[in-house]
Order: structure tokens, then C-alpha cells, then sequence
């Protein structure tokens, strides 16, 4: 009963519209009072991702393996008589026969600049294992697994001549979905890079009810090997400040609301990933965003007063949103301390089309009777240009 009270009568308090703005050559993101613009950031693109189209497949042995990789979507497929020299262009080799050793010391220099290797039976995978060995920090091998990826990462800085490594296992047989997943490991050389921050403060401006913060991280996946689209995550930092914590009125922070609609204007965006998910008295939040394996990005942050959060988003609809519902000892209600939370969102953009993404973060205040009693008075507020 007292839950399907609070939720009905408390008021949204919409306090910041916010409009996103990805371009082929930069980065626009535009803070705005819908409609008015109240501040803008450009911010220069450096990378960007590829799709399975342009990836080279290098094959070493049997014939039939390039009607895989055609059944994959590869286009640039070499069928190789011997591997006795390290290809032009960085790209995944399938090995599907024993390599003779000079064979072996060619495949080594592949590793070592980076080349995906995949292997489909077991008498290769022997001999690759025997390489991984040396190079890498551990091997692996799984019972009953004969199809592998393996891909060298970077030097490991304390143990001379050993390097990181990503191995993956499939089990079955080798099929055009393994080889297009496997092309994935191309993409582990990159790395997320902060390249920019959406910032704002409300300041005074919603006296007596609290205040707004938003420090909003923009991630780009960068240095990989993907030419024809870009990877990003917004990790979305939003601070609620009560009114009695700031002046010692007896406004309390209820509630946040976050909203993404990536295809709100334009419907160039991909949402694929979010987190969290619902939870009810959280201890702590954790948020894991993976479009694929090679590209995780993850970070936590405390439950503190938080009583519920609601996964309101759908990758149907390309739709981030999140509902944080607050609580204290104090009050069933809300809280009157600081909150700060940080939900997440991963989406792809396909340059050069220019596409706006909008972005809405709604807030609730309620006021709490002295000492701590029962809620009343709320109070409704709509920040319009």
C-alpha cells in the first residue's frame, strides 16, 4: 500500500534535456533546454570498427574451408599453399593441417604481429600449443575440444618474452558462425578510451527542492581494426543533492529517472548493451557492458539509499533507461543524502551518417515532515527554455 502511494503521488520534476550528436569526422554532443542550445562540445573522432566484410582470411588446408568462410560473409579470402611468409594485412589464419617447422616459425611471427589463428582439429592445435607455450602467459586446453582462436596481446612488462593472450574454445566442429566469431579477437587490441565528458549542474536554480549533477563519460573503443563503425558506451554519472542537505529545507531526493532514446530522431543507432538490469535493495551495482567478448567495459557503484532499480530499457525500441527509486532508516520515502549513480549503455554508429541521439534525466523531490515523518506537500517543476 505504501509503495503504490508513493509512486502515485509523487510528481516528476524534468530538470535537463539533452541531445547527442555523432558525425563521421567529430563528435557533437549539445546540452540543451529543448529546443535552445545552452552549451556544446566537439570532441575529435579517432577510430573506428570494422565489419566482417574487410577482414582478410588467410586458409592452410583443405578447400572446402572457403566455402565456410564465404557461407560467413567474408569477402578477402587467400587459400594458401604454404605459410612460409607473414601476410600483408593482419587478418585471421585457419589452420586446418600440421605445419611443417618452417611453417611453425612463420606462424609464430603472425602471432607476434597480432594475427588471429584458428585451428580445427587436434594434431594442429598440438603443435600451435607447443608455440602458445612460449609466447604466452598460460595455455589452456578443454576436454574434448578440438576448435580453437588464440590471438597475442600485449608484452607483459615483468616476465621478458611472455605476452597476454585471448584463447577461446569451441565445442563441435568447425562452422561459419565459429569463423565469424573468432574473426571477433580482432578487435582485442583495442581499448576503451574516455573521449569526453557531458557535464551539467543545476546550481540554485531548483531552490528549495535540491540539485542536478551529471558528469556523463563517453568511452570509444579505440585502436582496433574496424574501418566501418564505431563502438561507444556512455557511462551516465548522475548526482542528487537534497534540498535539506543544501539549505536545510525539508526537501528529500526520491527518485531519478534516466532516459537514452537513441533513435529518437535518427535511426543510425544500434543499442547493444545495458546494464543494470531490476534490483531490489542492491548492496552494490554492477555494471558489465559487452557487445562481444574482445570489448567488455565494466565498473560498480554503491546501493546506498537506493530501494529499487528498475530496468526500463529495450533493445527492440534502442531505448537506455533506468528507474532508481530512494530509501534511508530514516524514511521509507527517500533520502537526504547524496546519491550518486551510474548506469551504462553500449551502441555501434556506422560513419559517416550523422544521427542524434536524445537524452532525458527526470528527478523527484518530496518533503518530509520534521523529525522524519510522514511525506507531504509535493511539488511539481518543469524546466522549460
Amino acid at each position: 500500500m505504501f509503495t503504490s502511494y508513493k509512486y502515485h503521488a509523487m510528481w516528476k520534476i524534468i530538470l535537463i534535456v539533452l541531445t547527442l550528436t555523432l558525425l563521421s569526422t567529430s563528435i557533437i554532443i549539445t546540452i540543451a533546454n529543448d529546443p535552445y542550445y545552452i552549451n556544446e562540445v566537439s570532441l575529435i573522432e579517432t577510430s573506428s570498427l570494422r565489419s566482417v566484410d574487410d577482414i582478410f582470411v588467410y586458409i592452410l588446408g583443405p578447400r572446402w574451408l572457403r566455402e565456410y568462410a564465404l557461407k560467413a560473409g567474408f569477402k578477402d579470402i587467400f587459400i594458401l599453399d604454404a605459410l612460409l611468409e607473414v601476410p600483408e594485412r593482419v587478418g585471421l589464419i585457419v589452420l586446418g593441417r600440421v605445419l611443417s617447422e618452417s611453417e611453425l616459425a612463420t606462424l609464430k611471427v603472425c602471432m607476434l604481429e597480432g594475427f588471429v589463428i584458428l585451428v580445427i582439429n587436434g594434431d594442429v592445435n598440438r603443435q600451435v600449443l607447443r608455440l602458445v607455450s612460449g609466447l604466452a602467459a598460460f595455455s589452456v586446453r578443454y576436454n574434448g575440444t578440438e576448435v580453437y582462436a588464440y590471438r597475442l596481446l600485449s608484452d607483459i612488462p615483468y616476465i621478458h618474452g611472455r605476452h597476454s593472450i585471448y584463447i577461446k574454445g569451441y565445442g563441435g566442429s568447425l562452422s561459419p558462425d565459429v569463423l565469424r566469431d573468432s574473426a571477433n579477437l580482432l578487435t582485442v587490441a583495442g581499448s576503451w578510451e574516455v573521449v569526453g565528458y557531458v557535464s551539467w549542474s543545476s546550481g540554485n536554480l531548483w531552490y528549495p527542492y535540491g540539485r542536478l549533477n551529471i558528469k556523463h563519460a563517453v568511452y570509444q573503443y579505440l585502436n582496433d581494426l574496424w574501418p566501418n563503425m564505431d563502438l561507444w558506451i556512455v557511462r551516465a554519472t548522475t548526482e542528487m543533492v537534497s534540498g535539506h542537505r543544501l539549505w536545510w529545507t525539508n526537501y528529500w531526493n526520491d527518485h531519478l529517472y534516466n532516459t537514452y532514446s537513441l533513435t529518437y530522431y535518427t535511426s543510425i543507432y544500434n543499442l547493444r548493451d545495458y546494464d543494470p538490469t531490476s534490483l531490489h535493495l542492491p548492496p552494490i551495482l554492477s555494471v558489465k557492458l559487452s557487445g562481444s567478448p574482445a570489448t567488455t567495459l565494466s565498473w560498480t557503484y554503491p546501493g546506498s539509499h537506493i530501494l529499487q532499480v528498475s530496468s526500463e530499457s529495450n533493445l527492440g525500441a534502442e531505448i537506455a533507461g533506468w528507474h532508481h527509486d530512494f530509501t534511508s532508516a530514516w524514511s521509507y520515502w527517500a533520502t537526504d543524502q547524496t546519491v550518486e549513480i551510474e548506469p551504462g549503455f553500449e551502441f555501434t554508429v556506422e560513419p559517416p551518417i550523422t544521427g542524434t541521439q536524445r537524452w532525458v534525466i527526470t528527478a523527484g523531490w518530496v518533503k518530509i515532515n520534521p523529525p522524519h515523518g510522514a511525506p507531504c506537500c509535493w511539488t511539481s517543476r518543469t524546466l522549460r527554455p
